[in-house]
């Protein structure tokens, strides 16, 4: 659903705004202040929704990724030496593999 506040428009659904303490039949979050109509941004809309249980999980999700991707670096630097030694690679060889693990990331990002 969306709701209108004038001059401006935001989305917002009934769930977060019963979770944010708002009922649906008191209608849109209003503006606290001296704050005009069109004088917010999406900072204001985003205190006026709050925090809740979507944006925890978010966060939780992206720690976990950021995670993983620092465990492939670490990985990679465990590894790379005990495999120099087995392959029998140059230090140039070993530092193209490493890049080229940059270099996905990149390209996969």
């Amino acid at each position: 659903m969306n709701a209108t506040i004038p001059g401006k428009a935001y989305a917002c659904d009934y769930r977060s705004m019963v979770t944010s303490g708002v009922s649906p039949e008191s209608g849109p979050p209003q503006l606290s202040g001296s704050m005009q109509p069109g004088e917010w941004d999406v900072a204001d809309a985003i205190d006026l929704i709050g925090t809740g249980r979507a944006q925890y999980e978010l966060l939780v999700l992206v720690g976990v990724f950021l995670a993983a991707d620092a465990a492939e670096v670490a990985y990679l630097s465990f590894v790379l030496g005990p495999l120099m030694k087995e392959w029998d690679m140059s230090s140039q060889f070993a530092s193209l593999i490493a890049g080229m693990i940059f270099a996905g990331q990149i390209v996969g990002a």
